[in-house]
């Protein structure tokens, strides 16, 4: 148990580095720090050019149980929809939009409806820290695909094994390849995020799974 949490307490300290985050107190606003962390990265990426392109930015929506509850206390990192909104709109020459929204929110369908109507299309899921299976083919999950479709939006899914996020409730297993079958069976447009990593197992193993969702 000790160690763990020594572990944890060090890989944060390391984020907090690399974002530029020096305190966690309200007072010394980290959020603010961040953002001017990411685009001070992003502005200074290409110094030759006068201009630096736009970055999406990533919401990350909360863990929901199979019945559709709400569970806050299984969610380790909550990136709201509106705060990544705000953050594009306040800077609108370095950052675009996307969403983040479980097909088990009750209110999934109406919530991209409306950050579609906002102009955001992409949707972020981290499946193995957000009790997410692409694979499983119930009538939630057809809805939401099914809308996703329809409002020309597409999915950006994080795939293989998480390392960064210790959420409460982690299944890697969720990561696998294989689960895009499920999306893409739909017609739905997939981004698949770290194709080059592991899968509870060799590079080897998850290229075979890549091999079998075509």
């Amino acid at each position: 148990t000790a160690l763990p949490i020594c572990f944890e307490y060090l890989k944060a300290r390391v984020f907090m580095a690399a974002a530029g985050v020096k305190s966690l107190r309200e007072s010394d606003r980290p959020d603010d720090a961040y953002v001017d962390r990411l685009r001070s990265l992003v502005e200074n990426s290409a110094p030759e050019r006068k201009e630096h392109g736009k970055h999406c930015i990533l919401a990350l929506c909360e863990v929901y149980d199979e019945r559709g509850n709400h569970r806050l206390d299984q969610t380790s990192l909550y990136i709201p929809n509106n705060y990544i909104k705000k953050l594009a709109v306040r800077h609108p020459k370095t950052f675009i939009p996307t969403c983040s929204v479980h097909p088990k929110d009750p209110e999934a369908l109406e919530k991209l409806h409306q950050l579609r109507d906002q102009g955001v299309r992409l949707i972020k899921w981290l499946p193995n820290a957000m009790n997410i299976d692409p694979d499983l083919n119930d009538e939630d999950y057809v809805k939401f695909y099914e809308k996703v479709n329809k409002l020309e939006m597409f999915l950006l899914i994080h795939t293989g094994d998480e390392h960064s996020i210790s959420s409460r409730f982690h299944d890697d297993s969720l990561g696998s390849p294989l689960k895009l079958k499920g999306p893409l069976g739909h017609k739905v447009k997939v981004i698949a995020a770290h194709c080059a990593s592991e899968v509870n197992r060799s590079r080897v193993g998850l290229l075979v799974d890549f091999v079998g969702v075509l």
